[in-house]
């Protein structure tokens, strides 16, 4: 019978489109066919106020009336018909689910996980929430806007680096009201991926079904997959075995080639930024006082040319210094655009604390010229 629901709200759409026209007696055999197909509380009102509006359960006159009394009774039972339309059309179950997203404070309350819940517990519970608030499974008031604060929680839950800055600063900020009883969910602000995009990975696309009408398809995309399978076979018989079983390991053997080539013409680069392996000697560059640090026998191989050379590391340094401190930049502005956001002087105040190690860093080497 539930699986008939979509079916059933199918005529009872198409009956108001009759009922529209003037065409009563389609309009009643639709809903008739809709309250078959699944009976709804809806549906039997209006089939009732069709037929004391003047038409009988078969669909024909109940009397013969003056063209001014039917012309009346239509639009009194198009009035009723839009009035009844307009009904809810989802369950209590799927409106009080709304309302407990609207309750929650924070990106795991809204997924339902912990807060040292896996990568494989986010996705699982990101595709059991997405299908059930849906605006195509789900109609109930604020559902289209739970469903982008499920998308949202899971785009910034599933990616490491948003993840660890949301528990460093996430929890210390209140959920901001648009209204006295509405909260904002969109708090897209964070996520690279609309709810929509991410739903669609998940259930779109390759190998996936689409949501349309509130059903899923497959037959199209299973032909699809079946023309291609049978054509692959077809060029796949055409073609002798060694000459496939070659096209087939190729790739491999080039990689094989290249990196046996690489292994003979690199070397080992003179100098390292970081003590790594064997790299644990350390020196500093004679103009800027930068450490360094070398393989054994650097003496031997460098000294001639360590000028250049050291000019070469301050340049290196500088400029990965000028990385780092563009990176310390730009996520202090993004805590500050959070604050701001969020109204919160707290959390701008320690935005305006944050140390910028490398920023000070290319500062004192200006200073020093």
């Amino acid at each position: 019978m539930e699986g008939n629901r979509d079916d059933a709200l199918k005529c009872r759409r198409l009956a108001e489109k009759c009922l529209k026209e003037g065409n009563k007696e389609k309009a009643l055999k639709l809903l008739q066919k809709s309250l078959r197909l699944y009976p709804t509380k809806q549906v039997e009102e209006l089939i009732e106020t069709l037929s004391k509006n003047g038409m009988s359960a078969g669909g024909t006159h109940k009397n013969k009336e003056s063209k001014d009394n039917v012309r009346h009774r239509s639009a009194n039972g198009s009035a009723n018909w839009e009035a009844a339309s307009e009904e809810k059309d989802y369950t209590q179950e799927q409106l009080q689910a709304v309302k407990n997203i609207k309750k929650c404070k924070d990106y795991y309350e809204i997924l339902g996980v912990s807060k040292d819940a896996s990568e494989a517990d986010l996705k699982k519970q990101y595709k059991k929430l997405a299908l059930q608030f849906h605006p195509d499974k789900n109609r109930a008031p604020g559902a289209a806007e739970a469903f982008k604060a499920i998308g949202n929680a899971f785009a910034v839950l599933s990616d490491t680096d948003k993840r660890r800055r949301y528990d460093q600063f996430g929890d210390e900020n209140p959920q901001p009201q648009v209204s006295r009883d509405r909260y904002d969910y969109a708090r897209g602000f964070e996520a690279d991926i609309t709810p929509e995009e991410l739903f669609n990975m998940f259930f779109g696309g390759f190998g996936g079904a689409t949501m349309s009408g509130g059903r899923m398809y497959y037959h199209r995309r299973q032909q699809g997959r079946r023309h291609a399978h049978q054509q692959y076979h077809e060029e796949e018989d055409n073609e002798p075995p060694l000459v496939q079983t070659l096209f087939q390991f190729l790739p491999i053997i080039l990689l094989v080639l290249l990196s046996v080539m690489s292994s003979f013409l690199l070397q080992d680069p003179p100098y390292s930024l970081s003590r790594t392996g064997s790299y644990y000697i350390q020196r500093e560059t004679a103009r800027r006082r930068i450490s360094y640090y070398v393989q054994e026998g650097f003496e031997e191989k460098y000294m001639d040319k360590i000028t250049s050379l050291e000019r070469r590391i301050e340049e290196d340094y500088i400029s990965r210094l000028q990385s780092q401190c563009f990176r310390e930049r730009q996520y202090r502005e993004e805590v500050r655009a959070r604050a701001r956001f969020w109204r919160d002087q707290q959390l701008l105040d320690r935005a305006n604390a944050m140390e910028m190690r490398s920023c000070d860093a290319l500062e004192r080497i200006a200073v020093a010229g």
